[in-house]
């Protein structure tokens, strides 16, 4: 006669005497005792983290615990910043994965030592911030478009709907006073699905001010932009007059804003001819390129025309935010 030998892990088997032992069958079902409940679907015994005994713990017990001392095992990310005269990059720092480390948990063996897992939590404000952005090769087949707007409000709407019909995407850097008296305008862009970028609270020359007015200057244009629009602007900083200077880039920085600027500048403000604005960028823009316009009535005529140069360049027009995510995708 021959006979079939099944082997059932050690665990698996006490828990199935102990499941025949306790289980009481009502109305059909099978009602387990709390201890046996903590069998089956806690931890296993003498399971430590970290030094300390979660054996027997169920998963939200385990979360609950975890979750006030999260502080224990987190690491605080260093921005980047000015020391010395130069910068000093920044240092990544590590936060519990709460979901990682209750899984991990569930599927210990009895006994068994673990470790919290954690995971990587980049800086808000890198080395990169401390250079002004003039293009961005790195992201490949995009150029960004950019409006500055500290008036011109009346041709926006037209600039909008370009955008739009193009299913291209621009990066309005407006100033605080002129939302404040465009309110509506500016609810518009952010409607549109058009990027907001800060263009200080002010068109004053940022080059005149010190780092603190600097910051306030971008701080109070945040402000103003965030509570007509309800959101905060992109972080992205495009100085007045396109000056520029390491206390002006260090002031935008250590707001945790990149100072944008351009790469191919259509100097419409002159209200060129529309096929001179073409011609400039024609002439400038390349992969990672970067598009400086205003609001003119001169600006709406061109716009189709350089849209279309892109094209034939096989520029796909994003905004700055886009730009960024391109060279981070790569």
């Amino acid at each position: 006669m021959n006979f079939f030998a099944i082997t059932i892990p050690r665990r698996a088997a006490a828990i199935t005497a102990a499941l025949v032992a306790v289980a009481v069958i009502v109305g059909g079902g099978v009602k387990l005792s709390g201890l046996m409940q903590r069998r089956l679907y806690a931890i296993s015994p003498g399971v430590t983290l970290g030094g300390e005994p979660i054996g027997g713990l169920f998963p939200e017990e385990l979360e609950a615990r975890l979750s006030k001392e999260r502080g224990r095992w987190s690491v605080p990310s260093v921005n980047a910043r000015w020391q010395e005269g130069k910068v000093i990059s920044a240092m990544a720092g590590a936060e519990l994965d709460l979901e990682a480390t209750i899984e991990l948990a569930m599927k210990a063996e009895s006994g068994q030592a673990l470790m919290p897992v954690l995971k990587r939590v980049v800086a808000a404000v890198d080395k990169d911030y401390y250079q002004p952005l003039y293009e961005l090769p790195a992201a490949g087949k995009k150029a960004a478009l950019t409006i500055n707007v500290d008036w011109g409000e009346e041709f926006i709407p037209a600039l909008l709907a370009i955008l739009k019909k193009s299913g291209a995407h621009a990066t309005f850097f407006v100033t605080g006073v002129w939302a404040e008296k465009n309110p509506d305008v500016l609810r518009e862009i952010a409607k549109s699905g058009q990027e907001i970028g800060n263009h200080g609270m002010s068109h004053v020359h940022p080059a005149h001010l010190d780092k603190a007015g600097l910051k306030k200057l971008i701080n109070d244009g945040e402000e103003v932009i965030s509570r007509i629009t309800g959101k905060k602007p992109a972080k992205l900083y495009a100085p007045a007059y396109g000056e520029v200077n390491e206390t002006i880039v260090a002031a935008a920085a250590e707001n945790g804003y990149r100072t944008i600027m351009w790469s191919a500048d259509t100097v419409d403000w002159q209200k060129p001819a529309p096929a001179v604005m073409v011609q400039r960028v024609r002439q400038k823009i390349a992969e990672g390129g970067i598009v400086l316009m205003h609001p003119t009535e001169n600006t709406v005529s061109g716009l189709p025309a350089i849209l279309q140069l892109l094209e034939e360049k096989k520029l796909s027009p994003v905004s700055v935010g886009q730009l960024l995510k391109a060279k981070v995708s790569l």
